[in-house]
């Protein structure tokens, strides 16, 4: 059998917006089955993360709203990761 390696961002496909949640808790399961994590994701953690994501989205979308102040503290808090 052969086989390709291809490299991926987990956070890409986990948390990008292009997945629902049962959509994550079927790669969940997939992976479990492989062995490499534990059976249940945390639901609460993704509901955060929906959250956050659509924050990130707002501001993208709406940045020329922004004054420089807030786009300082942005680029800032972006900084420290």
């Amino acid at each position: 059998m052969s086989y390709i390696t291809v490299h991926v961002d987990i956070d890409d496909i986990i948390f990008g917006p292009s997945l629902s949640n049962s959509e994550r808790q079927a790669l969940a399961d997939n992976l479990y089955d492989d062995g490499y994590i534990p059976k249940q994701v945390q639901k609460e953690s993704y509901e955060h993360e929906d959250e956050f994501s659509l924050a990130c989205q707002k501001l993208k979308y709406q940045s020329w709203r922004l004054s420089r102040e807030e786009e300082e503290f942005i680029i800032n808090l972006s900084k420290r990761f």
